[in-house]
């Protein structure tokens, strides 16, 4: 950060950039010159905070000293610029100067934080005025981008303009010794939104509105408690949150979690659980100090956590709710309305995102009203301009890796590795998407958006990329996207292309993803391993089992997992013994009994049909997919398993493999073919993983081996590509590696290696990621060198 430490001028510009928008920098700014008795102005401009003091210059320093080192807690300055002038005069105190919008500026703002500690106190105070006020914030907390219709953050654009200030409020608005100066979705019960809940009304009442509704609409208070003996005696409620609506009820009874699943169409896919405490959270969980941090940090995530095995059945938590794995996705209250229905209820809760399947969140009052008719809806009157799913976070070997970046995280500014003259948009990924614009020094990756793949999720997509260029302004000159034609990113892409007259960059898939890690961590060149569940190669196959030498621009195909026919193409994603059968066709010997337990289950026309598709080469795209393995391998324990969701397979098979507790597992049998590139013959892994099985080794046990066995895999081809080319850096990426016990113990092998090992920790290493490396790449190619780190 670039600071001015002395200087001999009575008077001082200053431009301050960074996150300092929102989260109480100005009125900061305005103590500390008031008490150093400083004169001159503050103020907001664009994305960054504009500062002039006058004063002794002596004093001048001891602010500009100061004013970093004690800035709020959710300040991120990044630069500090100073410029001196000729004092004038003209000011005769300090104040805070209405704000400008300057269109050249960097734009920077702030993300929804979640309730700080003394509103917590506040809300539960008998005697404060706000007093169980389900909208109580402060300049330390609340709601931000989620309201933010423009820039200068200023109340007048955002969803609060439509709330006109108290007397009592707009004297805290406007005292700078409040912690409430000028924070902008201010309110309370009197001026502020207004709490409602609408029970659950018979199908032949349905309404089209909250305006048509019939039944009664209770507020405030009465909305609390109704929605409370709603939860109380086991019924299903849509909240309305920050980012969305939550579908919420007891996370205890099995009834509960099934009609939940029944609402919003998810037959298997876990749901997260919200605890009203961290003593509540270790009850249910084990829970180590890394984890805690991140399940208490001002984000609120999702944390994904290991549940216990000593909990009565009395108050545990449903199996329902994660079914076939071991953790929870444990979340804490993060606005004051779950703090309370969290207290009055005083049991774990659901809270899962109230939307179908391909269908965007629910932020809109009148949908919700409209769609849970059967269940109680509990809401607000203040708008949600911007839709937010909640935040995953993972502990991966001691560090809080992000798998789904929502709320608390996006749009936080993501660093370029190096200075671009060009700016672009890199449209991102077909499943789990999020799209990057980029320009200058710096990134905005955008908000979990969700698997590309109906018209409700791509109207989303292009309403939430209007906002992007609106709010941060930046017009992007080219336009990166997948190989794969039939994305419908890839499609979006062409026609924005076409439209606004921009280039087209195509970027394979795995590149992308392996530039994403390495840009994080600035390495302008390295090994990188992507594994994951399908991407077009630059050969026309899909890969997803990749050794790559990378560098921003470029990047070669040093080694790959071999290619094994997908018997059915998208069927073998959602059945994994078709998988299975693609691996093995040509090892009969020691599958009999396996084919038998195929046919019993899936019928003998089904299985004969996928062998002559086999035989026949029939629609069975070939792909080095390491998550196909992982499927096939799961297969082979679980034949009858039918996937309803991305990784289920991959996921359940990990949770076996957590179970074996022998203390030494011998891997199974692999082949590396060496050439131009290496070839890792894996079908001999499933040959011997079956081998083990029909010897007896128990299914945990043999889970636990494959995973062995993938860490002696990519352990052994590094060390080749090491001595190949002389580079001991490693970057993992994609999204197998949100395998917790892959990563880590892969992680651990490759250092005791000598190798420099990195996962990516503030971006997801699964497609939510690949937009910022498309990005990179898009730029590098567009600055037509390969850029320098700084």
């Amino acid at each position: 950060m670039d600071r001015c430490m002395q200087t001999t001028a009575s008077r001082m510009k200053v431009f301050v950039y960074g996150l300092v928008q929102g989260i109480g920098f100005r009125p900061y700014v305005y103590n500390l010159a008031k008490k150093l008795q400083l004169r001159g102005f503050v103020r907001n401009n664009a994305g960054i905070v504009e500062i002039e003091v006058e004063g002794p210059a002596a004093v001048i320093d001891v602010f500009l000293r100061e004013l970093p080192e004690q800035a709020p807690s959710l300040a991120c300055i990044s630069k500090v610029e100073t410029q001196a002038c000729e004092s004038t005069g003209n000011f005769t105190e300090f104040a805070i100067a209405a704000s400008l919008s300057d269109r050249l500026a960097e734009r920077h703002v702030a993300f929804d934080v979640a309730t700080c500690s003394d509103c917590l106190n506040e809300l539960f105070s008998p005697i404060d005025r706000r007093y169980q006020y389900p909208f109580i914030n402060c300049i330390n907390c609340g709601p931000r981008f989620t309201i933010i219709e423009s820039l200068p953050y200023d109340r007048a654009s955002t969803t609060m303009k439509s709330f006109q200030m108290c007397n009592e409020c707009e004297a805290e608005y406007n005292d700078p010794a409040n912690r409430r100066f000028h924070a902008q979705p201010i309110g309370c019960s009197s001026c502020g939104p207004k709490l409602i809940y609408r029970p659950a009304v018979a199908i032949e009442d349905k309404p089209a509105t909250a305006a048509g509704c019939t039944a009664t609409l209770l507020q405030g208070r009465e909305a609390l408690a109704a929605a409370r003996d709603a939860l109380l005696h086991g019924q299903v409620i849509a909240i309305k949150g920050l980012g969305g609506y939550h579908l919420m009820g007891d996370a205890r009874k099995a009834e509960v979690v099934e009609k939940i699943r029944l609402l919003k169409s998810r037959e298997a896919r876990p749901l997260a659980v919200m605890f009203a405490s961290v003593a509540v959270v270790e009850r249910h969980c084990c829970l180590s100090e890394d984890e805690r941090t991140i399940l208490e940090s001002s984000q609120r995530p999702i944390v994904l956590l290991r549940r216990r095995d000593d909990v009565p059945p009395s108050i545990d938590i449903d199996p329902f709710v994660a079914p076939g794995l071991d953790e929870i996705g444990a979340m804490l209250p993060y606005t004051p309305l779950h703090h309370l229905l969290l207290r009055l209820c005083d049991f774990p809760l659901v809270a899962t995102s109230a939307n179908e399947r391909g269908v965007p969140i629910v932020t809109c009052d009148n949908d919700a009203l409209r769609e849970f008719t059967n269940c109680g809806v509990l809401f607000h009157d203040r708008e949600i301009h911007s839709g937010y799913d909640d935040s995953i976070q993972r502990v991966v070997a001691g560090t809080g890796a992000v798998l789904r970046r929502a709320r608390g995280f996006a749009p936080a500014q993501l660093d370029l590795p190096f200075e671009s003259t060009h700016s672009i948009l890199a449209v991102g990924a077909h499943l789990k998407n999020t799209f990057c614009l980029a320009k200058d020094t710096y990134a905005r990756m955008s908000q979990h958006l969700g698997d590309i793949d109906t018209l409700e999720r791509l109207n989303n997509y292009e309403r939430t990329l209007q906002l992007y260029e609106h709010l941060f302004d930046i017009q992007p000159q080219a336009i990166a996207h997948d190989l794969h034609p039939n994305y419908q990113t890839s499609i979006l892409a062409e026609k924005l292309a076409k439209s606004r007259n921009l280039p087209l960059i195509g970027v394979q898939h795995h590149h992308a993803h392996a530039v994403s890690v390495m840009a994080e961590y600035r390495l302008k060149r390295a090994l990188a391993v992507v594994f994951d569940g399908l991407g077009l190669g630059s050969d026309g196959n899909l890969w997803g089992g990749e050794f790559l030498l990378a560098e921003y621009d470029k990047f070669q195909r040093l080694a790959h997992f071999e290619n094994v026919p997908m018997p059915g193409g998208e069927a073998a994603v959602k059945y994994p013994w078709r998988m299975a059968l693609g691996f093995t066709k040509g090892a009969a010997a020691g599958f009999a009994e396996f084919m038998e337990t195929l046919r019993a289950l899936h019928g003998q026309i089904e299985v004969a049909t996928v062998l002559s598709q086999l035989e026949r080469n029939l629609n069975t795209p070939l792909t080095s997919s390491c998550g196909r393995l992982f499927d096939a391998a799961a297969a082979l324990i679980s034949p009858g398993l039918n996937v309803s969701y991305e990784g289920q397979a991959a996921m359940q098979f990990e949770a076996l493999a957590r179970q074996c507790v022998c203390p030494k597992i011998q891997a199974f049998d692999f082949e590396l073919q060496k050439g131009n590139p290496h070839v890792v013959k894996t079908t001999p892994i499933l040959v011997s993983m079956q081998s083990a099985l029909r010897r007896g080794m128990s299914a945990e046990c043999a889970a636990r081996a494959f995973h062995e066995t993938i860490v002696r895999v990519v352990v052994e081809v590094l060390s080749e590509l090491s001595n190949q080319t002389g580079v001991a850096t490693v970057c993992l990426s994609g999204g197998v590696f949100q395998n917790r016990l892959l990563s880590e113990s892969l992680k651990s092998a490759l250092m005791r290696a000598d190798f420099a090992v990195f996962l990516p920790s503030h971006l997801p290493c699964n497609d939510g990621g690949l937009s910022f490396g498309q990005a990179i790449v898009g730029l590098s190619k567009l600055n037509e060198m390969n850029p320098n780190c700084v």
